[in-house]
């Protein structure tokens, strides 16, 4: 990394590691390692992520002062080092390149050692082992998997890469219409690259016509609230991630995207109405949607215009 990307990098970042409660307890020569870390906190669904702008890296210490159960996602975004990483993530040690978009994946209380020099750009992703694996039961049936295949190795993943970026924008931006779906996408690829895959649909597999019809009108009557992927799958009677399949295969739309289409649906009627006096943050909330901001974004991505701009315009 140049200077000057560092730099930006570091001015984008929030906090110093002293300030990140999953780092306090590592000594403070490794927390000095640290130029910034930004913390996004994503406990609806179990997943911490941490963007990290480190000079060197941490040595002979975990990656993390970490005494829980959990599994460790790392996703390099940048480096200028001049070589390789050197891991020892408690399967052998091995080496990787600095080049963006590589992945390692590990338990960071087996973690040995971390040995390069930076800087390094990246994102970790923490989430509890339970909470994995209650989503692998959900995708299989049963969380009896192998996993070890990844430890010990250098991810080179476009798929992956892709999705783990995605699901740090929408933790960091607060929109949630897709992380259901990209939290099942990121552990059925790493189930893939394992040498797993997930059970095929039948040809007889659909969702009946009244449980399609409960969920639908579900939405319409809650389209202002929280409509969570497993609270859809309790109405309709199935499993969260077979849940989604079936409702794509009904409708061909993920019920992300039907759940977001109805909501700019349900705001375009309001502005509509005449109801020149309803703040548009009001409508936001009213529809679902985080702020007036994040209305706005996808108000104007679906119809080319900003809600305000609709509004007068018709």
């Amino acid at each position: 990394m140049e200077l000057q990307s560092t730099l930006k990098a570091s001015y984008a970042l929030k906090t110093k590691a002293d300030a990140c409660q999953r780092w306090q307890g590592l000594p403070g020569s490794v927390r000095d390692r640290f130029i910034a870390v930004d913390h996004v906190k994503n406990s609806d669904d179990g997943w911490d992520i941490y963007e990290v702008l480190v000079q060197e890296s941490i040595g002979p210490v975990p990656v993390a002062n970490s005494q829980k159960d959990e599994y460790y996602l790392s996703l390099l975004l940048n480096s200028d080092a001049s070589q390789p990483l050197e891991l020892d993530l408690g399967y052998g040690s091995f080496f990787r390149p600095n080049q963006p978009g590589l992945i390692t994946f590990a338990e960071p209380q087996k973690v040995q050692s971390i040995k390069g020099r930076g800087p390094f750009h990246s994102v970790g992703y923490y989430v509890d082992r339970s909470i994995f694996h209650r989503r692998v039961y959900d995708l299989l049936d049963h969380d009896d998997v192998d996993l070890d295949p990844l430890f010990a190795r250098v991810i080179s993943d476009r798929s992956l890469d892709i999705l783990l970026r995605r699901l740090l924008l929408e933790a960091r931006d607060g929109e949630h219409f897709d992380r259901e779906s990209i939290l099942d996408s990121v552990c059925v690829r790493l189930l893939n690259l394992a040498g797993l895959k997930l059970p095929e649909l039948g040809d007889n597999d659909h969702l009946p016509p009244p449980s399609i019809s409960r969920v639908l009108e579900y939405i319409d009557a809650h389209i202002g609230e929280d409509l969570g992927r497993r609270t859809l799958a309790d109405i309709a009677g199935v499993s969260p991630p077979y849940f989604s399949r079936l409702f794509f295969r009904s409708l061909r739309q993920t019920p992300q995207e039907y759940i977001r289409t109805q909501r700019l649906e349900k705001a375009r009627q309001i502005l509509l109405a005449g109801t020149d006096d309803l703040p548009i943050a009001q409508i936001a909330v009213q529809c679902g949607f985080s702020d007036r901001s994040h209305l706005a974004r996808e108000f104007r991505r679906n119809f080319g215009l900003s809600p305000g701009e609709y509004r007068r315009g018709y």
